[in-house]
Parts: C-alpha cells; sequence; structure tokens
C-alpha cells in the first residue's frame, strides 16, 4: 500500500483483497484501527461490519463519520450539478465505483446512464469523482488523489470545507493529476464533463 501521508485509519495489510463487491467485507480476518497513540488497535472479526470502510490499494480503511456541514455541502453539491449533466450521464452519491485495486465510494460520481444491476461502474464509466473533505482532507488530498489519477479519471474535484473553497484535479498521468486550480469561495468552478463545461458558483456549494 501507497504511503498515505495524514492520519488515515487503515487496517494492517495482513493479506490483499480483491474488488468485487461487499463481499470481501464478511472474509475479512482481522481489522485495526491506526491511531497516533495507540499504533494498530486490533478488532474482533465479528465487528468488522459496524465499522464504515472501504476497500483502497487492496487494503480496508476506516471512513471518517459525517457531519452536518459535511451533509449539507454534499446535498448542495447534487442540487447545482443535477440540473446541469450533459444527456447520457448520471450522478451518484455515496455509492462506489470498482477500480483495480480499490473500491472507493465517492461522494460524488457523474457516470454514463445505466443500470449497474451486476457490477459497480468503472473508470470508462466516469468523467468525473468529486469528495466533500473536511476531517477526511488529509487523505482525499493524498491517497485518493492518487487512486483516482491511477485509474485515469478525468477529473477529481474536492469541495474543501475546511478552507472554503474547491480544488479542482485534472490531466492524470500515473498517479498525479498534471493540472490543479484551487477556486475560493468567491469564484466560479469551471467543471469539464464529457466535453462540455458545467459552472458552479464556490459559494453556492459551501455551508453558510
Amino acid at each position: 500500500m501507497r504511503k498515505t501521508g495524514g492520519n488515515v485509519n487503515c487496517v494492517t495489510p495482513i493479506r490483499s483483497y480483491a474488488v468485487g463487491g461487499f463481499g470481501w467485507v464478511g472474509r475479512a480476518s482481522s481489522l485495526s484501527d491506526r491511531t497516533p497513540k495507540t499504533g494498530w488497535k486490533p478488532v474482533p472479526p465479528s465487528q468488522v461490519r459496524n465499522y464504515y470502510i472501504e476497500l483502497l490499494e487492496g487494503c480496508l480503511v476506516k471512513k471518517t463519520s459525517r457531519n452536518p456541514p459535511h451533509d449539507s455541502t454534499l446535498q448542495r453539491l447534487f442540487r447545482k450539478l443535477w440540473p446541469l449533466l450533459p444527456d447520457g450521464w448520471d450522478l451518484r452519491i455515496r455509492m462506489a465505483i470498482a477500480l483495480d485495486r480499490s473500491e472507493p465510494e465517492p461522494d460524488a460520481a457523474i457516470v454514463r446512464e445505466g443500470d449497474y444491476d451486476t457490477a459497480h461502474p468503472t473508470s470508462t464509466d466516469i468523467a468525473c469523482v468529486a469528495e466533500v473533505s473536511d476531517s477526511s482532507l488529509s487523505i482525499d488530498r493524498s491517497l485518493k488523489t492518487q487512486i483516482y489519477a491511477d485509474a485515469g479519471i478525468p477529473v477529481y474535484l474536492i469541495v474543501n470545507v475546511c478552507e472554503r473553497c474547491a480544488e479542482l484535479y485534472e490531466l492524470p498521468v500515473g498517479s498525479v493529476y498534471t493540472r490543479i486550480a484551487r477556486f475560493a469561495e468567491a469564484d466560479a468552478l469551471p467543471l469539464p464533463v464529457a466535453g462540455r463545461v458545467l459552472t458552479l458558483a464556490v459559494e453556492d456549494l459551501l455551508p453558510r
């Protein structure tokens, strides 16, 4: 697993887990939380399902708890994005996507229209992913950025609640986005989606 930086709650990488739905949660033999004070803290396998987790780079990662500013920002993002979507594209909220060694659940993803009854959308189905970042800012800027760039997802948006701005990542090469722009609260955000540019006011996305 890559070095992630920041305070990331991650399981001990005892074995690799395969992408393929939440079946891998039931097969987990050990789950641990890493904290600055205690180091690795084992959690009984019977309690694995009590955690809200994602599969990132072959390891289970405990997601941060959501709070009212996070959820209200996500609701604003949905409200503003939905009417602007080009024909043939859909907006998914906090639903899994299937990448090579990861099955993250971005706060929002713009994907090709489809039922996805038997499989999650893959990188070829995705025009943009977005994360609402407050307590998760460190992992969203580091590990999530690497994962989404590696998968070739064209656009990655961070709505940065902590610093009241938006960060736009484009042109992935390897595990890096080669174009990164920061938009202040008073700025208009040009979000490229499937050959179109959707314009969002950053202040309309942020909590009051």
